[in-house]
């Protein structure tokens, strides 16, 4: 997958393809408690999946979870992270979401997670970005890394199974 802006934009297909390597990512977090060649093997692979690839978080809305989550799932897989202090950089002087996305992309960043509180931000942002994007969630829009989470939590407490399930979401759905 080259972005994930809306969770709309996935196949059926491709969700089950993200399913298939959590669950193979599972399986190796389970393997690190053990000390075979294997394992050591699993982890080696894993461990520098990224390795020499650049990864840009870009917060304009504060997030403890979401920003530390990518923080260090990037760090492990290898990759170079780093976090762009909104609050310190040009956009406290008036840098558009477009001149934000050509000086990152300028940089030759792998990819930028990006989360905003203007819905439709990680879209326009994605506009002007050649390398890949994760939307780590947009206003009221969208927050399709938290869909897929919750997807898969549901696909693996069911055994595999989402097709044709009821779910009642309860809490605070604004």
């Amino acid at each position: 997958m080259e972005r994930i802006v809306d969770i709309k934009e996935r196949t059926c297909a491709d969700i089950l393809a993200v399913f298939a390597e959590t669950d193979k990512r599972k399986a190796y977090r389970r393997s690190r408690k053990s000390v075979d060649e294997e394992s050591k093997k699993i982890v080696k692979k894993y461990s520098t999946l990224l390795a020499g690839k650049s990864v840009v978080l870009l917060f304009y809305e504060n997030s403890t979870r979401t920003s530390l989550s990518f923080e260090k799932a990037a760090q492990f897989l290898g990759a170079h992270v780093s976090n762009l202090p909104v609050a310190s950089s040009s956009v406290k002087k008036g840098e558009s979401l477009a001149d934000t996305a050509l000086t990152i992309d300028a940089f030759g960043t792998d990819l930028v997670v990006i989360r905003h509180q203007m819905s439709g931000a990680p879209a326009i942002f994605a506009k002007y970005l050649s390398g890949k994007l994760i939307n780590g969630g947009d206003g009221l829009h969208a927050h399709p890394t938290q869909a897929l989470y919750d997807m898969y939590t549901i696909y693996e407490k069911f055994g595999g199974k989402v097709e044709g399930l009821k779910v009642a979401i309860v809490g605070d759905i604004k």
